[in-house]
């Protein structure tokens, strides 16, 4: 019997944990904004294993892929795309389009958006809110969020 409510209180521990980390990902915003950050840290770690520079880039209000190339200031020709690193929006998140940001082989940025501005995804739902993903010079990725 002992045994018994011993289990039983461990799955209830284990369920009521799992709860809590599964509210997070009810919102889109969150999840999108944590996904993008993720990925540009990790551009920035193949930049830097591969000695190489890994670009990133909206192609769509719902898309950003990677390429990687030799150096940032390569030709448009040069770059290559990495499958492996595009990321696609959940449905009602879109981010800001027209900037480029890329790692060179250091992990340091040698392309920031225009200004220095960050880079906002926007959840179109009602009461959705925004984030914004900021990357600083030395490659740190930061998500801050606002209604």
């Amino acid at each position: 019997m002992l045994e018994l409510m011993a289990v039983a209180a461990i799955v209830s521990i284990t369920t009521a944990i799992a709860g809590f980390s599964m509210y997070n990902l009810r919102n889109p915003l969150e999840a999108s904004a944590r996904e993008m950050t993720s990925q540009f840290k990790l551009a920035r770690a193949r930049a830097m294993s591969s000695t190489s520079a890994y670009r990133l880039l909206p192609t769509s209000g719902t898309q950003i892929s990677a390429q990687y190339a030799i150096s940032c200031d390569a030709d448009s020709a040069d770059w290559t795309n990495d499958n492996q690193l595009t990321i696609d929006l959940s449905n009602p998140v879109s981010v800001t389009t027209g900037w480029t940001l890329c790692f060179n082989s250091r992990g340091t940025v040698s392309t920031l958006p225009a200004g220095d501005s960050p880079i906002v995804l926007t959840n179109s739902e009602s009461g959705g809110g925004t984030a914004e993903i900021i990357v600083f010079l030395g490659g740190s990725v930061e998500a801050v969020y606002s209604d």
